[in-house]
Order: structure tokens, then sequence, then C-alpha cells
């Protein structure tokens, strides 16, 4: 029976179980048990639906985003401990992180990714 129901829907991803998992948080509390439920119902509705195409796409920009926050925090935990040697800075032209050793005077630094020039006390 439920495999019947099943057929050709969509069924549970990593989105669907993160929504429960928050609605489940929200229903701890006195007045947003309705925004609970209704992630519950969202959730519900993603397992139930037959539009395969564009909840895989839902799925992926969720992992897409999750990965970018990953990766920032690691990036992060990596410049906290190594707070004491280096010195963490972003790229005028391009964003992109650099590294420079720490207390060794004025030093001028190039960025690899587009050959960017700066001068840097650390």
């Amino acid at each position: 029976m439920i495999r019947k129901l099943m057929n050709g829907r969509y069924g549970s991803d990593t989105l669907s179980l993160v929504i429960i998992f928050v609605a489940v948080i929200f229903f701890q509390f006195k007045y947003l048990w309705i925004i609970g439920a209704a992630l519950a119902g969202y959730a519900f509705y993603r397992m139930l639906s037959k539009d395969t195409g564009r909840r895989f796409k839902e799925k992926q920009a969720f992992e897409g985003l999750i990965k970018r926050v990953v990766a920032k925090l690691y990036f992060y935990r990596t410049a906290f401990r190594q707070r004491n040697q280096y010195v963490f800075l972003k790229c005028e032209k391009c964003r992109n992180n650099l590294r420079l050793p720490k207390n060794k005077g004025k030093l001028e630094g190039t960025c690899p990714v587009c050959g960017f020039k700066f001068m840097r006390k650390t």
C-alpha cells in the first residue's frame, strides 16, 4: 500500500529531513508551533511531490548553501587556530583569502589568483 502510494513520488531527502528537524524544534515553543506545523506540512508536500526535477533543484541549492557555510566555518576555524602565526586578509581585487606571516614588518604580497600586488604591515 505505501509502496503504491510512493510510486513516482520524490520521497525523503536531506532537505526534507532538515525541515522536519527545524519543525520539531519550533513545536517546543508556545506560539511558534504554527510555523513548525507549516514547515512540517511543506516537508511532507516535498516528500509526496511528483515534480522530482524541481525538488532535486531545491535540494541541490540547499546543499550548495550548506557547502558554502561549512567552507566559511572551516576557514574561520583555521584562521583562529593560526592567528598567532599569520595575518589573514582578502585581496582587494578578487576578494580571495590570503595569509601572510605575522610580525615580519612591512611585506609586499601578491595574490596568487589575480596577481594584484599590495603592501601590508604585519
